[in-house]
């Protein structure tokens, strides 16, 4: 039996990304706030809970667009969150533009770029879909994931 999430897939602009990483993707996101906080984001606030965490760049247009669908996914799925993390861009223009999208997620920086080598992103938006075990469920790449694909994945795993 086909899953519902793997058949709506399939009729849509993105696609499943590579393997999926193995361990705690959520143990790695002790990483700066984009609004320069001096400590880095504490990822142990998002255990128990489904995470859609969404890789991406203030001059990427399908970007823009994925953001705020993600947070209308994990806002409709209850015990769910959306975090992004900007790759690359001014800091304070992804700034700026998260909020004129009204993300209210976590908004980090992967600075030093280890998240983009330790998962090998090499374009954006890159999505994971992770379990409340911080271990990746789905990934997406690709034009932005429609919103009730993303809620049908977090459903699904």
């Amino acid at each position: 039996m086909v899953a519902a999430g793997t058949v709506a897939l399939a009729s849509l602009a993105c696609h499943r990304g590579p393997a999926l990483p193995e361990g705690d993707i959520v143990a790695a996101l002790a990483l700066p706030s984009l609004d320069g906080e001096a400590a880095p984001f504490d990822p142990e606030t998002l255990r128990g809970k489904r995470v859609l965490l969404a890789f991406w760049s203030p001059s990427c247009p399908h970007c823009l667009k994925e953001l705020p669908e993600l947070e209308a996914a994990a806002s409709g799925h209850g015990n769910a969150t959306a975090v992004a993390v900007m790759l690359s861009g001014s800091k304070s223009k992804g700034l700026a533009i998260a909020r004129e999208l009204g993300f209210t997620g976590p908004l980090l920086v992967d600075e030093d770029g280890a998240l983009k080598k330790r998962f090998a992103i090499d374009r954006w938006p890159w999505t994971f879909v992770l379990r409340t075990d911080g271990t990746a469920a789905a990934s997406l790449i690709g034009e932005h994931p429609r919103t009730r694909l993303v809620a049908e994945l977090l459903n699904a795993n």
